[in-house]
């Protein structure tokens, strides 16, 4: 370095110092910075962005796998599908808690209950109840339904006592004493859905079994419930057939809705109504026909197109393999056997092409080459043998009644009873109730 003269410092990328001169005599010593403290600040930063991405990404997967059970949902009852692993959330007292699966065996599963850490082991088909707020009452029932290919199915529902005679004794409280008899001859025992082992089905499912005779619902079932058949895609139609229960005894009276709503574009169509036997050879239909547009059952747009749910007779025939009398518009079911609900719709412009003939000409045995729009189906299972009749035609009956019309009763039909009437009765009688009583 020569004495005197000025020099400038400047730090390569390389990160060594080098000396050169500096350009203009006099000027002061300078200092660049290199880009490599800059280079550091970004690769840092892009690490940090990194870890906030891959964070959330694991916290969407983390609230994929939970599921919220509304307040209505644990009031009612509701079947959950859980992995081992994932939560449940829900609210009780206005706090949450959750329910999780720990290990998952071939018959027996592990819960976890928190927010206050309970763990149970349930076998399939066990129920048991547990103390969510540790006032010393059970709060909540969870029953282990069944385990399909290693996921646990749970019925999570608010936990009703059920009173029995065991139970009860004195009350009191400082203004009266209340003294509950436990004489069972005194005793009327209150059934609880739960108390009796069964599941409340919402507005949106059906009983796969049998109604229960309970006192705090009208849908309590013995089996899981099921969501109902709706059926919906991008044709805007949507189907559905809904029944309380699935199975039947003779004599017992049936009940039942169907379901439709469409958007979309008005088009001419057949709504087709299907009545069938799995041990009888032929269906039996009703069909509608008209401009079918957007609107439901429900609000009264479609109403034309609907016909009311009823049982109906579909008698084997002896010593006919396969045929069978059909009677429509029962309030019950005659013969144990599968009978099937089917409602479908086509459109015209369809059936009209297939068919080279007017819609409204187009027989209901014609439409079933034809694919329709949508179409949905419900069994129901009729067990109890057969339902003797009074008769089978007027001839049967030989009451005489002097309002009846013919002086003597007749057949009503598909029911099979002899009645007094079913419309008119002769003159200075009314028909009441399918009786001929006098006029006033």
């Amino acid at each position: 370095m020569v004495e005197g003269e000025n020099v400038g410092f400047v730090r390569p990328n390389g990160g060594g110092v080098q000396v050169q001169p500096a350009q203009d005599a006099g000027s002061p010593i300078v200092f660049e910075e290199s880009q490599t403290s800059s280079r550091r600040g970004w690769i840092i930063g892009g690490v940090c962005f990194v870890v906030v991405i891959v964070a959330v990404f694991l916290a969407v997967i983390h609230l994929g796998s939970m599921e919220n059970l509304s307040i209505e949902d644990i009031e009612m009852g509701k079947a959950i599908s859980l992995e081992a692993g994932n939560k449940v959330i829900f609210k009780f007292a206005e706090e949450d808690h959750s329910i999780s699966v720990g290990s998952v065996g071939d018959s027996s599963v592990e819960i976890i209950i928190q927010s206050e850490i309970i763990r149970a082991t349930l076998n399939v088909g066990e129920s048991k109840s547990f103390d969510l707020d540790g006032d010393g009452v059970d709060d909540l029932s969870v029953k282990l339904e069944r385990i399909v290919d290693g996921e646990p199915v749970l019925f999570v529902k608010k936990f009703v006592a059920e009173i029995t005679g065991e139970n009860l004794g004195v009350e009191s409280s400082e203004n009266e004493t209340v003294i509950i008899s436990n004489n069972e001859s005194n005793v009327s025992e209150v059934r609880t859905c739960v108390g009796d082992g069964g599941y409340i089905c919402n507005s949106t499912e059906v009983c796969g079994g049998n109604l229960l005779n309970v006192s705090d619902s009208n849908f309590c079932c013995d089996e899981i419930c099921v969501v109902k058949d709706v059926i919906s895609d991008s044709s805007g139609i949507q189907l559905g057939i809904t029944l309380p229960k699935t199975s039947y005894e003779i004599g017992e009276v049936v009940s039942g809705d169907y379901f439709l709503s469409y958007e979309g574009e008005s088009f001419k169509g057949i709504v087709l109504y299907t009545y069938s036997r799995n041990e009888c050879n032929e269906n039996q239909y009703a069909k509608a026909l008209g401009l079918i547009s957007t609107g439901s059952f429900e609000d009264g747009t479609l109403s034309m197109f609907k016909t009311a749910f009823q049982a109906f007779r579909y008698d084997k025939v002896d010593g006919s393999a396969g045929y069978c009398s059909y009677m429509g518009g029962t309030d019950s079911f005659y013969e144990e056997g599968t009978y099937i609900y089917t409602l479908s719709v086509y459109d015209c412009s369809v059936v009209e092409n297939e068919l080279e003939k007017d819609c409204s000409d187009a027989d209901s045995d014609e439409l079933m080459i034809i694919v329709p729009i949508k179409s949905v189906s419900e069994e129901v299972i009729v067990a109890g043998g057969e339902s003797s009749t009074e008769c089978e035609n007027n001839n049967d009956c030989t009451v005489l009644c002097e309002g009846c019309t013919g002086g003597k009763q007749i057949c009503r039909l598909p029911s099979g009873i002899c009645s007094d009437c079913i419309f008119s009765c002769n003159d200075g009688y009314a028909c009441e109730e399918y009786s001929c009583v006098l006029s006033e």
